[in-house]
């Protein structure tokens, strides 16, 4: 794996790269038309994907057509493109579709692919003067570890078995509570990753500001389960995750991404390298509508799979 960052206003003259095919979702965000844009003259097919939770299922468009796709004949369809070069519009896609489109790929052995994510200029949030002015909120709710999952991205939470769960931390302390609520029962091992220092200057004391409660409640010796790494550091990031692992005895990992995108690819890197053991939890949580500005840093992690 490979990552590198280009300027917005620069990238169009030293991004040389072509692909056979690039996959993207549907996003009136700035940075994710500001994306498509950029890899549609630089690709032979353009695919929209967009999931229905409702019905398992993905509305494509490609060559002004529409179709839907399954889940379970994703694989097929993709197989068409083996020998093909590939990359994934990752600013509009949620972690869950990511982690099934790239462990989907990974199973046919299609590895040829790349990542591109755009940053955000800046998030657009609602500041109040309460106690809870620290938390942003960039999510209206969230759906649950279940209710909307996409098939075969995780596995039932066995007790009999030793699980292991590595959080992710954003910054929505809702979510990280929530989290704890669903599992709580389950949770045996656990420990934090912060995104520290973060992408957006003077944010680094938002992750603490708004967890601080349930990390306390949860551990009162809280500093020996968190771990730090910055926020767009997606190689560090997963050499952080693989290292917790190394030092753990484990039947199941279980990696929970409420952070930014690229400590979610980072998850999603370490499932790919191990699906048999390795599973992403996600909660689902609906973005609200025009909660970014701008586009910013443009990531491409070029290996991934």
């Amino acid at each position: 794996m490979k990552s590198s960052y280009f300027d917005p206003d620069t990238i169009n003259r030293h991004l040389n790269k072509h692909w056979n095919l690039t996959i993207i979702s549907e996003s009136d965000e700035q940075r994710a038309v500001f994306a498509r844009e950029l890899l549609g003259s630089r690709t032979d097919n353009l695919i929209s994907l967009s999931y229905n939770p409702d019905e398992f299922s993905f509305q494509m468009k490609m060559n002004g057509e529409e179709n839907i796709v399954y889940t379970h004949d994703m694989s097929e369809f993709l197989n068409q493109y083996q020998n093909s070069s590939i990359v994934i519009e990752a600013t509009s896609f949620d972690i869950a579709a990511l982690t099934f489109l790239c462990k989907t790929l990974k199973d046919l052995k299609i590895t040829n692919i790349d990542i591109l994510y755009i940053e955000p200029e800046d998030y657009e949030i609602q500041r109040t003067f309460d106690e809870n002015d620290y938390d942003p909120l960039l999510s209206d709710n969230t759906l649950g570890f279940e209710e909307a999952a996409i098939p075969d991205i995780t596995k039932p939470i066995d007790q009999n078995e030793l699980n292991y769960f590595i959080f992710l931390v954003g910054y929505e302390g809702d979510r990280l509570t929530n989290a704890f609520q669903k599992l709580d029962f389950h949770l045996q091992k656990y420990e934090f990753i912060f995104g520290v220092p973060s992408f957006i200057y003077s944010w680094e004391r938002i992750p603490f500001t708004t967890h601080a409660e349930i990390l306390i409640e949860k551990n009162p010796s809280t500093a020996d389960f968190i771990h730090y790494c910055g926020a767009n550091n997606i190689i560090g990031t997963h050499r952080l995750i693989k290292n917790l692992k190394k030092d753990m005895k484990y039947d199941n990992v279980f990696l929970v991404p409420l952070g930014t995108k690229l400590m979610g690819l980072a998850a999603i890197k370490a499932v790919c390298e191990d699906i048999e053991n390795t599973f992403i939890l996600y909660d689902y949580p609906s973005k609200m509508s025009g909660r970014t500005t701008g586009a910013h840093k443009v990531h491409l992690i070029e290996s991934f799979i």
